[in-house]
């Protein structure tokens, strides 16, 4: 189902359940939790099998869509005391696609994506040279877990961690903490609010 650009308030319409239900979380809105890890990851040679079984197992059971994250937030406004819990999410690189043997045919085909940052260097106007160490090798992956509390999402991030390590080296892990303006409004780091 196609959505066009002056559609809002999707998570209200039943009409865009089955969607919304399809798509994973912290696309059309940020997660909105306080604390976050990104872990990228980089799939070891001969563990495609394992990495593709592990994913598989991962979007059964933890990945969350987009209409929880939604109905989530609902329920939290009605009841600030509400915890929707931990969110999480997975993104495949090209290189992510072609280590696990994907048809190319299925393949996202933007040429950006297929081509990825690195070649996209004087578009972007950046410089490969000056990324920090673990992001000057090639990426297949991305988790992002996200919660409003530290302790339980740390624990998560290690189970995570050592999980991911016995298919793919983890290039690169970022911990972030979400800015808010004097409202309480999530702000993304140009300083405009998030999700608008």
């Amino acid at each position: 189902m196609a959505l066009t650009l002056n559609e809002t308030d999707v998570a209200m319409n039943a009409t865009f359940n089955p969607m919304l239900k399809d798509l994973q979380a912290n696309i059309l809105k940020h997660h909105g939790r306080t604390h976050a890890f990104h872990l990228f990851f980089s799939i070891k040679q001969g563990k495609a099998a394992a990495a593709k079984a592990w994913l598989k197992k991962f979007a059964a059971t933890k990945l969350v869509s987009a209409f929880k994250q939604l109905d989530d937030t609902e329920r939290h406004h009605q009841d600030p005391a509400f915890d929707g819990g931990l969110v999480y999410t997975a993104s495949l690189s090209k290189t992510g696609y072609s280590k696990l043997g994907v048809d190319a045919a299925v393949i996202p085909d933007s040429p950006s994506f297929r081509k990825g940052m690195r070649a996209q260097k004087t578009v972007l106007a950046d410089k490969p040279s000056e990324w920090e160490p673990g992001f000057k090798k090639k990426i297949d992956g991305l988790i992002i877990l996200a919660d409003d509390q530290i302790g339980r999402l740390t624990a998560e991030k290690n189970s995570l961690s050592a999980e991911i390590s016995k298919f793919a080296t983890i290039a690169v892990t970022q911990k972030g903490k979400i800015l808010r303006n004097a409202a309480g409004t999530g702000i993304e780091h140009f300083g405009y609010a998030d999700g608008i």
